[in-house]
């Protein structure tokens, strides 16, 4: 049973703009699908290192979890994996998108940091 505390968000801690991006290919002249990411979203939201209960639900998720980003529960987007949330120039594709008390308060993003990065 999840307690008060992981149900909460401390206002403060939803210090970070990112970019929630979704994957849209598109033809070329040649009509080859060349991959575009659009952006869904801009949420504010926090990082966290992984707990060792939240790194074992990660692991039973994905291969790989690196970070864990907590934000509000957005109304208008559903984010899924697949998806790909972007901060500073680091690219992080997001593995799991998990409501951890079934309010929708909260979503906590399982990411995996990735080589590539914008510029």
């Amino acid at each position: 049973m999840l307690t008060r505390r992981e149900t909460t968000v401390d206002i403060g801690s939803l210090r970070h703009l990112v970019k929630i991006q979704q994957r849209a290919d598109q033809p070329d002249a040649y009509g080859q699908l060349i991959p575009t990411w659009t952006d869904v979203l801009s949420p504010w939201g926090g990082f966290s290192s992984l707990t060792a209960k939240e790194q074992f639900q990660a692991n039973q998720l994905s291969t790989q979890v690196t970070d864990v980003f907590t934000m509000r529960y957005p109304v208008s987007v559903t984010i899924t994996a697949g998806m790909r949330l972007i901060f500073a120039s680091k690219v992080y594709e997001i593995q799991a998108a998990l409501d951890p008390d079934k309010c929708r308060t909260i979503l906590k993003l399982y990411l995996l940091e990735s080589q590539t990065h914008v510029g």
